[in-house]
């Protein structure tokens, strides 16, 4: 086993994003498991930027072979800062990494990010047309945190974000989908890295985004 240094990974993957074009607009980075895991997320701006969110490539990698290099197409909400996850991570390099190539790693794995991409994006304007009512988005509150999407203490961020959004919180307002994922958005931005990215990623699975499956019907 001989692991990638973080600092390493990281250097390579904003060298092929901006050769492919994008700009690196912001960039987070954390560290858990006294420093062997790594999370961290790019915002992006390029040609398929849209006013209101932008592209983030988000990716996590482990020194001590936790688990594989992955990474997940996600968005930024400009309004209110949130970050929005696809349900599903593509693996970059499973656990060994003995004569890796990390250019062509990295490569390959900017592939699959573009075209997950595509999918979250049309899986993000079919959020934004699904109306709910508020029955609707007490029941789709409750089976999120049934599932251990979130952890319990944020339920009733959640529920207030949504049910009662102020004027500074114009992204819940909207009585839709994509006002409620952002109502659990808001909710989560405040967890330390770690926990962010996984609620972020389950929250991308609940409301099938980027998967297979598609939203139900209100």
């Amino acid at each position: 086993h001989k692991p990638i240094p973080h600092h390493v990974l990281v250097d390579e993957l904003q060298d092929q994003v901006t050769g492919r074009g994008w700009m690196v607009r912001k960039r987070d980075l954390g560290v858990a498991r006294k420093g062997h895991a790594l999370f961290g997320v790019m915002d992006l701006l390029g040609p398929e930027t849209n006013d209101d969110t932008g592209t983030t490539l988000g990716f996590r990698s482990s020194t001590n072979s936790a688990f594989a290099i992955r990474g997940v197409a996600g968005a930024r909400v400009f309004v209110c800062d949130n970050l929005c996850f696809s349900g599903d991570e593509f693996v970059m390099r499973h656990k060994l990494t003995t004569l890796l190539n990390l250019p062509a790693l990295v490569s390959g794995a900017l592939d699959k990010f573009t075209l997950q991409n595509v999918r979250l994006q049309d899986d993000i304007s079919t959020l934004r047309q699904l109306s709910l009512s508020d029955t609707r988005a007490k029941v789709r509150i409750f089976e999120a945190f049934d599932a251990g999407t979130l952890p319990l203490h944020l339920f009733d961020d959640v529920s207030r974000h949504y049910f009662r959004p102020t004027d500074a919180e114009p992204d819940c307002q909207p009585r839709t989908a994509w006002g409620l994922h952002n109502a659990f958005t808001r909710s989560i931005k405040h967890l330390r890295p770690q926990a962010q990215f996984n609620a972020t990623l389950n929250l991308g699975r609940q409301f099938n985004l980027a998967t297979i499956t598609h939203p139900e019907e209100a």
